[in-house]
């Protein structure tokens, strides 16, 4: 191989940058194997970021190799080294006494993140040093060229020495890292830079005197713009054209020269990606196919050692594997959003065009292809699923073009979208495609989360045309025409498929598997419907039953079926689903109804449909507080948590309904019973009272108190016999119970009592408790031969068969019950009390009268003298109210009555006669009936000649006027008195009462005395 020595001079030429850079080439004292090929120098990426900032590249070993092998007298260069603090720049450097020149190069290449061969290029390319056997000491003062500009003013002191200056050129670079568009060369864009400077007189610098002219050149990347920043120049084609030599007057050779080292010495600076991007770029512009201006630098951070680099109209990317190959457009859009090489690989061929499908263009990658067209974009397939989609034809088969990615699904699978289908895929699986209608539900369900993957293709039931249904891990999707696409799955899918699937009695599917109350499920299906739960496995329900479990509210009400539906073995034509909380019955006579809890024990353990109650023809429903009922054929069962369940039936549950069932009598609490004291009565007992039933009577109900006192006395086969009438509510809160023998009344004041007979007849005639009588306060009972009394809080009610029933009340009625009530010397009374129209009352009895008035209170008057008052007139005559009752005189066998204005006094002797005014007053003073005079025998009458009246009596007369007022006059005197003329005589009116006179009687009269 041809070698060529060269030597490196500093040649300064007019310049701006911080390297001296520009230097040309001269004969060397070291051979330098000469491999860089100039015809492919990109100005624009002279060496790779990936490259320029990797400081991996060599060990202080292998630099302290290179030197040797180079024959640089920096093999065996040592000095001191200062230690420097890191910065964002550049990390710290731990300064020691006598390093090599290998170990500054490392240890400066570590610091600040560059690739140490590109500090050894660097040394090169500046001041010859690798190639200087014996290096001077100016060489090494300015080993970078740092701080020595192309100018007259040459190098600043303060970086002087060869770890001063391999440091801070390194951190220079850094710097033009960290602030890429405070320099004159910025990467990203296209910068304008000079070739030269060409002097006319090479002995001194002048820059105004000739300009060599600028190229445009796109900066790739930030290294290349670095070398720019920190040599100035770009090479022309005279200068690429020399290879190390010279070229012209407006040659630059610092970044040629870089090129070139870095080439011969560590291979392309752009790594082997790089090149190969480079090369397949060259070979797809021959073939007509250009991508570009590249938008930046080759990157070799992909994963696995990939490299990429982006152009204007696609990018290439490399592996050692796949080499490199272009990706374009939408093709390219999708590579990237999907994650580039690190989720489908490298590109593994250009991109191709689909010859059975026309305007399909696809690119295959190591895991996967990325398929186009303008109707569905670009999308990824891969793995098995793209081994299945080519099965069927790919993009010409049945499931046509990829119409979404390939994207990960539950547990760990994948899917991929077709135009007429999708492939689901899982390692338990494998790829299956499944299509149409089935698709849309399987995804309407949950997809793979759901049900699983599919486990085999499509198919087609045999036992049922035009059925086409789809496997997966955990159930099936089935569809038709006429039912569309359904989920069925677990135990109600195997259910199913025992009875038929398809071809069996409950059809297909009309519904899918859903959740339903406590954690089941539940398909729908043509003729049923089965659900499942843990507890009782899948079973089928159907037609009028399944209809009234729904409506009852499903498992949420009734649980789950526990079996099959049945037939009732002793009820011919009833058919039955039995569930967890209750069965359904049918027949076609009562249809569905739902039986449940204690109800349904209970009518079982009465016969259920073949027992006395019959079939059920309501369901199981709520009843008041907290209860329920179900009604039957021939009656109703009633259920409470406190009663436990009873059957009510006929009569008497029409006529606890019509009272207001549970609501108003509370459930019942035992079973119909027949009363065992009283034929032909039935009864059943509430928790609010009895409702009681003869063919004679009907049902009526009895409660509270009135129930209680009503059994006392015996319920039905007592006084009272069976109730013929309900309970009614009286207006002031009362209640009645109206029964055979009589009614029970009750309120708060007065409880219970029982009214029966004439009275009650008398009692509902005035009123009832609306009357002046009000409520009962004592029973009906027997008083006196062949009566009754019964006691009212406004009075009694006495009754007797030959004075029928009268009331007796306040003042009167303790009057009469103080003179024995009926078995007293009164007896019953023989009419109701009478008003009198001064504010009095009367109530006449068999033994006489009582009379009231405000001012005389009670008075009984009776015998003849009450005939007597009667006759002049009662209360409204001259006597007014009587004030003291009708009393016997002892001795005499007659009687005195008191009044207001006079006294009738009576005896069988003499009859009744009335004593007023003065003439009573005459009469008391005598000692009244029982005094001299005894008993009257007349009424008081006019007296002989008009002037007074005259009264006689047993023992005497009481003459009045009033001249003399009235005197009485005993019967010896009075003998004479009268044979005298009485009044008419010339004694005229006695002026005094009879008084004894030496031994005899005596009267003194107006006209004289008379004495006998």
């Amino acid at each position: 191989m041809r070698r060529l020595r060269l030597v490196l001079v500093g040649l300064f030429v007019c310049a701006v940058a911080v390297g001296i850079g520009a230097s040309a080439p001269t004969e060397s004292s070291t051979d330098l194997e000469t491999v860089a090929d100039l015809s492919r120098f990109n100005p624009g990426n002279i060496i790779s970021d990936g490259a320029f900032y990797d400081s991996s590249t060599m060990s202080v070993q292998s630099i302290q190799s290179f030197l040797e092998r180079n024959g640089s007298g920096l093999r065996s260069y040592r000095m001191d080294t200062w230690s420097r603090s890191g910065d964002s720049r550049c990390g710290a450097y731990a300064g020691a006494a006598q390093e090599t020149a290998a170990t500054i190069v490392y240890k400066v290449g570590q610091a600040c993140g560059i690739n140490p061969q590109v500090l050894l290029v660097m040394l090169q390319k500046e001041q010859g040093l690798i190639s200087a056997a014996t290096p001077t000491y100016d060489q090494l003062r300015k080993a970078m060229g740092y701080g020595c500009p192309d100018t007259p003013a040459g190098c600043d002191a303060t970086y002087n020495g060869f770890y001063n200056q391999v440091y801070m050129a390194a951190r220079q670079f850094k710097n033009y890292r960290a602030n890429p568009t405070r320099y004159g060369y910025v990467a990203g864009r296209t910068n304008s830079i000079g070739y030269q400077v060409a002097p006319a007189d090479p002995t001194r610098f002048n820059h105004m005197d000739r300009d060599c002219g600028r190229a445009s050149v796109y900066i790739e990347n930030q290294a290349t713009a670095g070398l720019y920043n920190y040599t100035p120049y770009v090479p022309n084609s005279a200068a690429l054209a020399a290879g190390y030599g010279k070229g012209d007057a407006c040659s630059a050779y610092g970044n040629r020269n870089f090129y070139n080292y870095f080439v011969d010495w560590f291979g392309s600076p752009q790594s082997a990606g790089a090149a190969a991007i480079w090369e397949r770029n060259v070979a797809l512009k021959a073939a007509g196919v250009d991508l570009g201006p590249a938008l930046n630098d080759v990157w070799c951070d992909q994963p696995n050692g990939g490299c990429r680099q982006r152009y204007t109209y696609g990018d290439i990317y490399w592996s050692q594997a796949t080499g490199a190959h272009a990706v374009r457009g939408a093709i390219l859009a999708k590579y990237y959003a999907m994650g580039g090489p690190a989720y489908m690989g490298y590109p593994v061929a250009e991109e191709g065009q689909d010859r059975n499908a026309s305007g399909v263009y696809y690119s295959n990658f190591q895991d996967g292809d990325v398929v186009w067209s303008q109707a569905t974009g670009a999308h990824v397939v891969r793995g098995a699923i793209l081994r299945a989609w080519q099965a069927v034809g790919a993009a010409g088969g049945y499931l046509g073009l990829p119409t979404g990615d390939h994207v990960g699904a539950a547990g760990g699978g994948a899917v991929t979208d077709f135009q007429r289908g999708s492939i689901y895929w899982s390692q338990a699986t494998g790829a299956r495609a499944v299509r149409g209608a089935i698709l849309a539900k399987y995804r309407e369900a949950g997809g793979p989360a759901a049900l699983g993957y599919p486990v085999a293709e499509e198919g087609q039931d045999r036992n049922a045309p035009g059925v086409y249904y789809s496997n997966f891990q955990d159930g099936d999707v089935v569809w038709s025409q006429a039912t569309g696409a359904h989920v069925v799955r677990g135990a109600i899918l195997r259910a199913w498929q025992a009875v038929g699937a398809a071809g069996g009695y409950l059809g297909l599917p009309t519904g899918d598997h859903v959740g339903a109350a406590g954690g089941g499920a539940v398909t729908d299906f043509q003729r049923g419907s089965i659900y499942w739960s843990q507890a009782t496995g899948a079973r089928a329900v159907r037609g009028a039953i399944l209809a009234k479990y729904r409506e009852a509210g499903g498992p949420a009400a009734l649980g789950y079926p526990v079996a099959e539906e049945g037939q009732d073995r002793n009820a011919p034509g009833v058919y039955y689903s039995n569930f967890q909380d209750g069965d359904v019955v049918w027949s076609q006579a009562t249809g569905a109804h739902v039986v449940r809890g204690a109800i349904l024990r209970a009518w079982q353990a009465v016969g259920a449909a073949g027992g006395y109650l019959g079939l059920p023809t309501g369901d199981h429903v709520g009843a008041a507080g907290g209860g329920a009922v179900t009604d039957f054929q021939r009656g109703s069962i009633y259920w409470s948590q406190a009663t436990g369940a009873r059957a009510v039936r006929g009569a008497i549950l029409a006529k606890y309904r019509e009272a207001g069932g549970p609501a108003f009598l509370g459930y019942p609490v035992g079973e119909e019973g027949r009363d065992r004291f009283a034929s032909g009565v039935y009864y059943s007992n509430f928790q609010g009272g009895d409702v009681v039933w003869s063919q004679a009577t009907g049902a009526h109900f009895v409660r509270g108190g009135i129930l209680w006192y009503w059994q006392n006395v015996g319920a039905s086969g007592g006084f009272l016999g069976a109730p013929t009438a309900d309970e009614q509510a009286l207006p002031d809160g009362g209640y009645v119970s109206d029964f055979q023998g009589g009614s029970i009344y009750w309120s708060q004041a007065t409880s219970m009592r029982i009214v029966r007979g004439p009275a009650l007849e008398r009692y509902r005639e005035l009123g009832g408790p609306a009357s002046l009588l009000g409520y009962p306060t004592r029973d009906t009972a027997a008083a006196g031969p062949g009566g009754s009394v019964t006691g009212f809080q406004g009075g009694d009610l006495a009754w007797s068969q030959a004075t029928g029933a009268h009331f007796v009340r306040g003042g009167i009625l303790w009057s009469w019950q103080q003179a024995g009530g009926a078995t007293g010397v009164l007896g019953y009374p023989t009419a109701d009390e009478q008003a009198l129209p001064d504010g009095g009352y009367v109530s006449d009895f068999q033994g006489g009268s009582i009379y009231w008035s405000q001012a005389t209170s009670m008075r009984t008057v009776r015998g003849p003298a009450l005939e007597r008052y009667r006759e002049l007139g009662g209360p409204a005559s001259p006597l007014g109210y009587p004030t003291r009752d009708t009393a016997a005189v002892p001795g005499t066998g007659g009687t005195v009555t008191g009044f207001r204005n006079g006294d009738i006094a009576w005896s069988q002797a003499t009859g009744a006669h009335v004593l007023r005014g003065d003439v009573l007053t005459a009469w008391q003073r005598a000692g009244g009936a029982t005094g001299v005079l005894g008993l009257p025998t007349t009424d008081e009458t006019v007296a002989p000649g008009g002037a007074g009246s005259v009264v006689d009596f047993q023992g005497g007369s009481v003459y009045s006027s009033a001249a003399t007022g009235a005197h009485w006059v005993r019967t010896a005197v009075n003998s004479a008195y009268l044979d005298a003329g009485g009044t008419t005589s010339s004694y005229g009116y006695p002026v005094s009462d009879t008084y004894a006179h030496n031994g005899l009687q005596r009267v003194d009269f107006q006209g004289g005395s008379l004495s006998r």
